[in-house]
């Protein structure tokens, strides 16, 4: 149950330790109840190299870790050839008359990142009152934050965002053209 499960295998002058490693179901895995499941190392070339030419599935999970694990930690540098995917973007639920400025502006959106960040963009007007819109459960800060924004062109306005996902204009001149580009923070 525990110890080493293949060691020793690797080659000194190019190909692979282990290769082709695989089976007609879910596919070949490295496991560990405690420990590293696989470690890798290399003098010259990839300590480790994926490849999937053919994914069926797009949410497919080939690195999965349970409870408090790390599911991938490296040590060096990485390379990634292709793109890495964010979540679909979200659109507010405005509140107190706020709308989209409209026309050849970016309409309010957000999403989080892969990189734990909630990113806000987008350009809105009007609003009976500074509550723009609320974030929902796992995209608002741990405390209150605020930013500057550009306001009716050429003026500058603060949006507030609230622990408790709250998002409003609180200061500046009017409420004809606030921008939420570049508006970024980390939720953990």
């Amino acid at each position: 149950k525990f110890g080493v499960g293949v060691t020793g295998i690797g080659t000194e002058s190019g190909g692979s330790g282990i290769r082709g490693f695989a089976t007609t179901g879910n596919g070949g895995y490295f496991y560990s109840e405690s420990g590293n499941a696989l470690n890798a190392n290399s003098f010259l070339g990839s300590a480790l190299r994926a490849t999937n030419s053919s994914i069926d599935i797009p949410t497919a999970t080939f690195l999965n870790y349970q409870a408090n694990g790390t599911a991938i930690q490296l040590t060096g540098n990485l390379q990634i050839n292709g793109k890495i995917l964010n979540e679909a973007y979200q659109t507010p639920t405005f509140e107190n008359s706020w709308t989209n400025f409209g026309g050849e502006w970016n309409t309010a959106k957000f999403y989080k990142g892969k990189d734990g960040r909630v990113y806000l963009e987008g350009v809105v007007t009007g609003g009976s009152s500074s509550v723009i819109c609320t974030l929902p459960v796992g995209y608002r800060p741990a405390s209150r934050i605020f930013f500057m924004v550009s306001n009716d062109g050429n003026g500058r306005g603060r949006i507030d965002i609230q622990a408790n996902g709250v998002v409003s204009f609180d200061y500046g001149a009017n409420r004809t053209q606030v921008g939420l580009d570049g508006i970024s923070f980390r939720v953990d």
